[in-house]
């Protein structure tokens, strides 16, 4: 039963609109270094909660290495990967955002996912 739990939404949580992005940049600046162009996935935003680091999330954070700050859960979405990062445009203050550190399909059920983040203090414009 418990699992079971742990695969249920809550629907009502889930309350805050982010935009799932990736990085399509191939032009190089003068070191040769790849520049980043992150641009949005799909034409709709995905619905997730927005956690800081800990709480209810303890049981898979323990399993999660790496340096997180936050916890985004959504319904599952296939492709979701470290490569991608989530655009919170944040109507109290600057948008912000957050790089996937690790990514759980919680009990492999494609239910939902758990996305531990890092906030990088970084802000862009909408």
């Amino acid at each position: 039963m418990a699992n079971r739990e742990a695969e249920i939404l809550e629907a009502g949580r889930l309350d805050r609109k982010v935009w799932l992005q990736k990085d399509v940049g191939t032009a190089k600046d003068s070191s040769n270094k790849r520049i980043p162009n992150w641009q949005n996935v799909g034409t709709l935003p995905r619905s997730v909660a927005i956690d800081e680091k800990g709480g209810k999330k303890l049981f898979f954070a323990q399993q999660v290495q790496g340096d997180w700050t936050h916890v985004l859960t959504l319904r599952y979405y296939p492709g979701l990967t470290t490569a991608n990062r989530w655009l919170y445009k944040d109507p109290n203050q600057a948008n912000r955002i957050f790089q996937i550190v690790a990514v759980v399909d919680v009990n492999e059920a494609h239910v939902k996912h758990l996305c531990f983040c890092k906030e990088t203090g970084a802000t862009v414009a909408t």
